[in-house]
């Protein structure tokens, strides 16, 4: 496997692990009530201002100092590119500010909790640009108490691939929140222990966070879940072009397989139309007939990896532009011989 391919499968893997996150944390407030309550993922909140917030995942819980409720946002990041990490910090600011209705009342919250999670390889210079942002006074909501970073970690219990022999732990990188009960966990030597099922079929709970996923993630997602539904509707004598009539049907049938959190209008907020859209042509350049995908011996992430793999062969060999041939003017001169000063008719 080549270099290019193993980070393709790590990408995936990244995803997939932070998917199983939003797993975790859910069922870590669920395990444990005294955090507070779950109110939903990607639960679409409306803000004082009349504006709306969609954090990953939101929970409530009353504060044991002032005896008031407020809510805990959590924002997940599979990745963070180095040169945008601030910007990204920085965004959160917006979960800090709101004062956001409470749902079912009328009550508006005076103060929230941010807690950012990312994963382990990108930690470390996350905090090192939340350690830069936090020496200007516009940013002290970095340093307020109510603003955590978080990261996880998968380990294994012995010498074994089985995915029952592995242990998830949550642990905090930077900072603090409100939440008594969750500080006592997170606290805890390793961090907090996260349930065994959310490692086997509660894993699956979720298959999306907000941030969109690596192409290859969205293509897996389409022949595990679209393509057995799809093998006698296509209609195309080329199978490997996607219609736009295909396109409209995969992205209502995804509609329905994977239906927004709060509000499923227009859109869906878990597998947006253009990342269906992206991973279909990817299938069609590689020339791949979704309907019936062969079958293959290796992990799907492994096998499409290795086909992307031949497109970005192609999109790094170099252009050659072959020089214009020069017209011969052996037969003109000939010609011209026989008409000197060049009056040719």
């Amino acid at each position: 496997m080549s270099k290019k391919e193993k980070e393709c499968v790590e990408d995936f893997n990244r995803y997939e692990q932070t998917v199983t996150v939003l797993s975790a944390i859910y069922e870590t407030i669920k395990q444990n009530p005294n955090i507070g309550r779950f109110v939903g993922v990607e639960h679409t909140i409306e803000t004082e201002g009349g504006g709306d917030i969609t954090p990953d995942l939101t929970a409530i819980y009353e504060n044991s100092t002032s005896r008031i409720q407020q809510y805990m946002f959590f924002e997940l990041k599979w990745s963070m590119s180095p040169s945008t990490i601030k910007d990204e910090v920085l965004e959160l600011k917006r979960y800090f500010d709101a004062k956001c209705k409470m749902t079912g009342s009328s009550q508006i919250t005076q103060q929230n909790d941010i807690i950012l999670v990312c994963h382990l390889s990108d930690v470390k210079v996350v905090v090192k640009a939340i350690e830069d942002l936090e020496k200007s006074t516009e940013n002290d909501f970095l340093k307020s108490g109510r603003f955590e970073v978080w990261t996880w970690a998968i380990v294994r219990k012995k010498q074994s691939s089985v995915t029952a022999d592995e242990e998830m732990f949550l642990r905090c990188e930077y900072g603090k929140t409100e939440n008594v009960e969750l500080e006592r966990l997170v606290r805890k030597p390793g961090g907090i222990a996260v349930h065994s099922d959310v490692l086997t079929f509660l894993r699956h709970r979720y298959c999306f966070i907000k941030q969109k996923p690596p192409v290859q993630y969205m293509m897996k997602i389409l022949l595990m879940h679209v393509s057995s539904a799809y093998r006698e509707k296509s209609s195309s004598k080329n199978k490997t072009v996607i219609t736009q009539q295909q396109v409209d049907d995969i992205y209502d049938f995804m509609k329905n397989l994977f239906p927004g959190w709060a509000k499923a209008t227009t859109k869906t907020v878990q597998a947006h139309r253009g990342w269906i859209i992206e991973a279909l042509r990817k299938f069609e350049k590689l020339g791949i007939d979704l309907t019936s995908p062969p079958k293959i011996r290796k992990t799907y992430e492994e096998w499409i990896c290795g086909k992307l793999q031949k497109l970005w062969k192609e999109s790094a060999r170099p252009s050659v532009r072959r020089p214009r041939r020069k017209a011969s003017t052996i037969g003109f001169d000939k010609i011209e011989s026989y008409f000197p000063g060049g009056n040719i008719k």
